[in-house]
């Protein structure tokens, strides 16, 4: 059934109806709860409006093309509105083909609207609280040497160009031990946990030193960090986490050597945003 534009409007409105539905529709307390269907622009904006649209209630097994809803520009603006789209109840078990599930832009505005939304959103502005299909992931990753200034903050790329310290060789002796700081910070919108992973770019390796990691509180991480699975806590936005870098140079590490480490900072939220910083000494 299809139904005309500013339709179903009002508390209740066209609970659970199955058909494509207008714009301007769907505007109300609880309106188009449970709808299959698509949904025109300026609709599902309500205190709960369209909530589980797509939903299959069913409590079967089934074999089926999804139902595949989208919902046009300035939608789903108000209190939960919207929550669950698209969704799959845990007690359906559903074999379904691939399709799209969109939802316009200047939507999913208001205090929890979209949550646990699987599907793409156009721009969401104005988010009471980001739901996870609107949320920016951004990891920010700077560096510094002790004493000395920070390098990459604000600089976002996957290699370290400009978030680099760099130090021209000096005459260390063996034993001699320099720090750096390696800064993980979330510049997202969303409270997000960031895994670092160091390689060894050395120009011939540096077997002349040693490279170990470490939490801020002191445990040792440098199996983590290389392997590139260690995990950040969760941060909220603007928040920082360090690590910290012991280079140790060794009695291998001849004049004119040098030790290469470049850090990629990965988002847990969406691993394909990644920031990276480095740092570069040697003996001479």
């Amino acid at each position: 059934m299809a139904f005309p534009a500013s339709s179903c409007v009002g508390t209740l409105a066209c609970e659970g109806v199955t058909g494509s539905i207008g714009e301007n529709s769907c505007n109300g307390q609880q309106a188009c709860q449970g709808l299959v269907g698509d949904v025109g622009a300026n609709s599902c904006n309500g205190t709960q409006a369209c909530q589980g649209l797509g939903n299959d209630n069913a409590s079967v097994v089934v074999s089926v093309v999804a139902v595949t809803p989208t919902v046009g520009s300035g939608s789903c603006n108000g209190t939960q509105a919207c929550q669950g789209a698209f969704s799959t109840p845990l007690d359906v078990f559903t074999f379904v083909a691939a399709a799209e599930k969109s939802i316009g832009n200047y939507s999913c505005n208001g205090s929890a609207a979209c949550q646990s939304l699987m599907a793409s959103v156009g721009d969401c502005q104005n988010n009471a609280s980001v739901p996870a299909a609107c949320a920016v992931r951004k990891p920010d990753g700077h560096i510094r040497r002790s004493g000395g200034a920070r390098h990459g903050q604000n600089v976002y790329n996957l290699d370290a160009v400009g978030q680099m310290s760099i130090e021209a060789p000096r005459r260390y002796r063996v034993g001699a031990v320099r720090w750096y700081y390696v800064y993980v910070q979330n510049d997202g919108d969303a409270a997000d946990s960031f895994t670092v992973g160091a390689a060894d770019n050395t120009p011939g390796g540096s077997a002349g030193y040693s490279v170990r990691y470490f939490r801020p509180a002191g445990a040792e991480i440098t199996a983590a960090v290389e392997s590139g699975t260690f995990t950040t806590p969760e941060l909220g936005p603007g928040r920082t986490f360090a690590i910290r870098a012991r280079v140790q140079v060794l009695a291998g590490a001849v004049r004119g050597s040098q030790v290469q480490r470049l850090f990629t900072i990965t988002s847990v939220g969406d691993s394909a945003v990644k920031d990276a910083v480095g740092f570069l000494m040697g003996r001479r």
